[in-house]
């Protein structure tokens, strides 16, 4: 069942009467900071008289924090299990370790070897606690420490966007509420620009601005190689993102080279025009003493995973220009889609509901089996599935993906239309005040597409020069599942490479699962010569629309030749009632029959007609 965990703990109230946090964050805490800044990790790195174990979500965060200091240490892919130790026995009297999620097994691993106290000697913070939740889905080594938060004696949640968790061990450990309340006002100015040509409304954006330097923030770095070579301003631009988005976008773009495309945040690479994806969304400090724009952009059209929670990323993306005094202006520039699919608040329960079955049925039948390999199989469906039906593969309840799922269909509805939107974020308030983030001025953009000044240039590689990488990629993330097994405490990234493999070439990814490498070389190297295989040979949908069925078998006679475009009329007409959004192609033909592609002269004509021919039903209805 959800849990209302907020409702079992009290709440605290602080007020803030300055710029900065005076006292260190209290133990058992969700520590609302509600404002970027104010100096909540400052003073437990430089203040607090205890042992630290911060956890950050990225990298950059850590480079920021700990870069030049002997006295603190960041712990990250390349620091080793023996520079940790030898930290760990300098002569720092409190130490201050800051690491990614993926870096603490290496700490966990030295703190036991060297028989240090940790879980009653050092104070467990997760900084930009939130994103447990909002990353869960794509990003699972990311809830890799709470296999320890609650152990540690010590800890708290801190964010200046923190969600309350629904886990009950917050209320078992008798966590309590603390929230940062102002006693100054913060309202900033936004510009909403609904648009219905994002390229256009930034390039408009770009040319009014008279800032030194603009930053964009868009989840994409394809989005972003197609907006620098839409608007032809590859010598004025940069790509901050991660190191494996490096080299995501050597491999998903072509000819699109940008001034800088680096994952460290150097003020000696900032350009006239700066990208930055998600990574940078929160915790960074962007320390910068000229004049800035800021553009924050959601296209789900144009950028997939470009999806704004204006409760959190706004909040949070404002705050990375650290001297507000230098932000000429705040942009946020969105395309509402026209439909949007998102699972309303009162059938979240159903699907939780379903979880526990489905999590009951598995564990029951792994439970009722000596055989290995029945056993094996049944973990390969958990590995698989189990996050989707919310519970771990212990079968224990995964409360974050619980949050992340009710978390993200409730940002979806926010996009339900603009005027929902707007009212969203004009609501957006400190928590339990009606002190408001944004003094709102919504500006709606609408060009007339034929004639639009700007045209939209994809930069994106063609699918069959990354094929063959594609299929490496799958072959690595198998390999490193099978490792994870025989190496305890072992987190590599995996499972949210699959994630993207299987957000981005779904029926690729289930083709190579269950038939291998070999079988796609077979199909081709094209997206489309692999979705028909997949459609005919995986998708057994259409199957259960019998009345789609029986329509169509109506309107067909078997053994009669219609012209291409006579068959495609009349198949469309019938499908489209049952499948409104699906693509017109031969393919969805093809589910349904077996038919002959053919080309005849009709009527003496000189050229010749695509013919298809209707050779047989494929299925029989009563």
């Amino acid at each position: 069942m959800w849990l209302d965990t907020h409702c079992l703990m009290k709440t605290i109230h602080i007020d803030l009467t300055g710029k900065y946090l005076q006292n260190e964050i209290p133990t058992k805490s969700i520590f609302f900071k509600n404002l970027t800044g104010i100096g909540a990790t400052h003073i437990e790195l430089n203040i607090a008289k205890r042992n630290s174990l911060i956890i950050e979500p990225n990298v950059p965060v850590i480079e920021g924090k700990t870069i030049g200091r002997d006295d603190v240490l960041g712990v990250y892919e390349g620091v080793t299990t023996q520079d940790i130790e030898r930290y760990l026995r300098s002569n720092t009297e409190f130490k201050k370790i800051v690491t990614t999620p993926e870096s603490l097994s290496k700490i966990i691993t030295v703190f036991k070897a060297m028989e240090i106290d940790y879980l009653n000697t050092y104070f467990m913070l997760i900084d930009e606690c939130e994103r447990l939740i909002r990353d869960a889905e794509y990003r699972k080594t990311i809830l890799f420490p709470l296999e320890f938060f609650f152990e540690f004696k010590y800890k708290a949640f801190v964010s200046a966007t923190a969600i309350i968790p629904s886990d009950p061990r917050f209320k078992d450990n008798k966590f309590s509420i603390y929230n940062v309340v102002p006693t100054y006002g913060i309202k900033k100015d936004l510009n909403v620009i609904t648009t219905n040509h994002t390229v256009s409304s930034i390039n408009k954006a770009f040319k009014t601005s008279k800032a030194d330097k603009v930053f964009i923030f868009l989840n994409s770095i394809v989005g972003s190689a197609n907006i620098i070579n839409s608007l032809g301003i590859t010598n004025e631009s940069t790509i901050f993102t991660s190191s494996d988005g490096i080299k995501d976008y050597k491999n998903r773009v072509k000819g699109v080279i940008p001034k800088h495309l680096t994952d460290t945040l150097d003020k000696e690479k900032f350009s006239k025009y700066n990208f930055l994806t998600s990574r940078y969304f929160s915790a960074v400090d962007i320390d910068i003493e000229e004049c800035v724009d800021i553009l924050i952009i959601s296209d789900l059209n144009l950028f997939k995973h470009s999806l704004i929670a204006p409760q959190t990323d706004l909040i949070q993306i404002v705050g990375r220009i650290r001297k507000k005094e230098y932000i000429s202006s705040i942009n946020f520039i969105v395309n509402v889609p026209k439909t949007i699919e998102y699972t309303p608040q009162e059938s979240i329960e159903k699907a939780f509901n379903f979880g526990i079955q489905l999590r009951d049925f598995l564990k029951t039948a792994s439970l009722s089996t000596d055989n290995q390999d029945i056993k094996d199989f049944m973990k390969q469906i958990i590995q698989i599935n189990g996050d989707k039906a919310f519970f771990n593969e212990d079968f224990t309840t995964n409360y974050f993906m619980m949050d992340n799922f009710k978390d993200e269909n409730l940002v979806k509805s926010f996009y339900a239309s603009e005027q929902r939107l707007i009212e969203i974020i004009e609501g957006i308030a400190i928590r339990g005040t009606d002190k408001k983030y944004f003094k709102v001025n919504h500006i709606s953009e609408v060009f007339d597409l034929s004639q639009t000044e700007v045209k939209f240039k994809s930069a994106k590689m063609p699918f069959k020069d990354k094929f063959e990488e594609l299929i490496s990629s799958m072959e690595n993330i198998q390999q490193s599942k099978k490792d994870s097994f025989e190496t305890p405490y072992q987190v590599d990234n995996s499972l949210e490479l699959e994630q993207k493999i299987i957000t981005g070439y779904p029926e690729m990814y289930e083709i190579f699962l269950n038939e291998g490498a070999g079988k796609l070389r077979e199909i081709g190297n094209t997206q489309k010569a692999i979705k028909e295989y997949y459609y005919l040979n995986y998708d057994d949908s259409h199957l259960e629309n019998v009345p789609l069925i029986a329509d169509l078998y109506r309107a067909f006679t078997v053994g009669k030749e219609y012209t291409q475009a006579e068959c495609l009329d009349m198949f469309f007409k019938i499908f489209s009632k049952y499948n409104p959004n699906e693509s017109r192609e031969i393919i969805h033909i093809k589910r349904f029959f077996e038919i002959e592609l053919l080309r005849k002269r009709l009527n003496g004509d000189s050229n010749q007609t695509r013919i298809i021919k209707i050779v047989s039903p494929k299925f029989k209805v009563a």
